[in-house]
């Protein structure tokens, strides 16, 4: 069994000030850099064309385990990098 890997000690992990302010240490307070989803055009029949911005989904998002999806993390933690330099042996055990 691997060894169990925390978004908040994942060096793609990162809380910006203002998800800080509204959802305080939550799960929801964690953006993710490899969930990455850039701007595109969005047609919607009512109201023509419009800009959908760019974003990061929340880690609770990217931690979904669905096998389709190879751009997420899924329930293992298959991108997980550790944050600190303390966190190699986590990482040692769990890729082993």
């Amino acid at each position: 069994m691997s060894e169990q890997v925390l978004c908040k000690d994942c060096k793609h992990s990162f809380r910006k000030f203002s998800d800080w302010l509204w959802h305080g240490s939550s799960s929801f307070a964690y953006s993710c850099r490899k969930s990455y989803k850039p701007e595109h055009m969005e047609h919607d029949p009512v109201l023509g064309s419009r800009k959908v911005p760019a974003k990061y989904d929340s880690c609770g998002v990217a931690r979904i385990g669905n096998p389709s999806r190879t751009d997420r993390c899924g329930e293992d933690g298959k991108f997980w990098e550790p944050k600190y330099k303390s966190g190699l042996f986590t990482l040692i055990k769990h890729v082993s």
